[in-house]
């Protein structure tokens, strides 16, 4: 249980001092991908990346914000 304290804590500080970043960077790719995603299917010209590749990186960048969380609560505990 002190081992667990001992590891908890440190992991605990570093998370939560980068969560607001984390957060804003996720959303911030989040938004911009399925911006980007409807400017390129819109276009006349072929998109680089597929339009549901790039939706699909934007729902997972917002599953990752629940993980980090999630993780947050863990470590808390």
């Amino acid at each position: 249980m002190i081992i667990w304290g001992v590891i908890r804590v440190p992991i605990l500080v570093v998370l939560a001092f980068i969560e607001p970043f984390v957060r804003f960077v996720l959303i911030g790719i989040a938004m911009l991908s399925v911006l980007r995603a409807f400017i390129s299917n819109g276009s006349s010209a072929p998109p680089p990346i597929p339009f549901w590749v790039m939706m699909c990186i934007s729902l997972g960048c917002l599953m990752l914000v629940p993980a980090c969380h999630f993780l947050l609560r863990l470590f808390s505990k």
